[in-house]
């Protein structure tokens, strides 16, 4: 297994900000979170997550995507977004992708993340 790239911890962490207790139970999972396997093309990625069995399932519907996190990175005109997926309560996989066919970027530094909406909808959670 692989370690989590600075892009894929950076923007787990911006899924998983936020008070609501699945959050938490995906961030104790997130500090044990390795990348299983990765699959890429030149303008989209998924890698699926290994969490380990130390850290608790959270509480949540069977099957949560999250997809509220975009990214402004250099040499990109468009933004990149992101999708998070959750099964039984555990992370499960993080894929990315450019707009409009841009290809990543080879050095992603000074990428920024946010939230689409400021005012989450959390509600599939739990």
């Amino acid at each position: 297994m692989d370690e989590l790239t600075h892009l894929e911890q950076a923007v787990l962490r911006m899924f998983l900000a936020g008070s609501h207790p699945a959050l938490a139970a995906l961030r104790r999972q997130l500090a044990a979170a390795r990348a299983s396997s990765r699959r890429g093309t030149a303008t989209s990625f998924s890698t699926r997550l290994d969490v380990g069995g130390v850290a608790p399932a959270a509480v949540a519907a069977r099957r949560v995507v999250l997809s509220d996190v975009e990214a402004e990175i250099p040499g990109l005109a468009h933004r990149a977004s992101f999708a998070l997926f959750v099964t039984d309560g555990r992370l499960e996989r993080l894929e990315g992708a450019t707009r409009a066919g841009e290809e990543w970027p080879r050095d992603l530094a000074g990428f920024t993340l946010h939230h689409v909406e400021p005012d989450r909808d959390l509600a599939d959670l739990g």
